[in-house]
């Protein structure tokens, strides 16, 4: 059991390093069209008859010994669209607005701020397994967040209103 935790807590770096290197089954496996790192955004597009072509990323499987592994962290994703220099921003990107969000959380001590962070933080720590931050740039994220929003004011404004009549 505490062989099968900690490949999978441990085989997320491997992997990607092994993805980078083998060069063989890389070039000749079709893993990407340029789509991952905004794969729920083009979906949607697509979906949407707003783009014509979309084709779903299939990742590659890499064996160590007895175990097999798909998932690369979230630089495998940056990677695959943009290179090593989609891997500096993108991840500049994400810790520049993770962090904005923290500080503003932080200093405001605002609830509806507090809310809307918490919806975003386990990308903070999914971050060693997959990208989920940039997933959630689709539509239905704007709606989740006017939902918050929405129950939010529902339950702290109108209702303590209310209360005080």
């Amino acid at each position: 059991m505490i062989d099968s935790i900690s490949f999978a807590l441990g085989a997320h770096i491997p992997s990607f390093d092994k993805k980078i290197n083998d060069k063989l089954n890389y070039e000749s496996t079709i893993y990407y069209s340029k789509t991952v790192t905004f794969n729920n955004f083009y979906l949607f597009l697509y979906k949407n008859n707003l783009i014509s072509n979309f084709n779903q990323s299939n990742a590659v499987w890499y064996s160590f010994g007895d175990y097999s592994s798909n998932t690369y962290t979230s630089l495998s994703s940056y990677y695959n669209d943009y290179g090593f220099f989609g891997i500096i921003i993108l991840q500049f990107l994400f810790g520049f607005i993770v962090s904005y969000l923290y500080l503003t959380v932080i200093s405001k001590e605002n609830l509806l701020l507090f809310i809307v962070y918490s919806y975003f933080f386990y990308t903070v720590v999914d971050q060693f397994r997959g990208d989920q931050f940039y997933s959630l740039l689709t539509p239905s994220t704007l709606g989740y967040l006017g939902l918050l929003t929405i129950v939010y004011f529902y339950i702290f404004r109108f209702r303590t209103k209310k209360d005080s009549w």
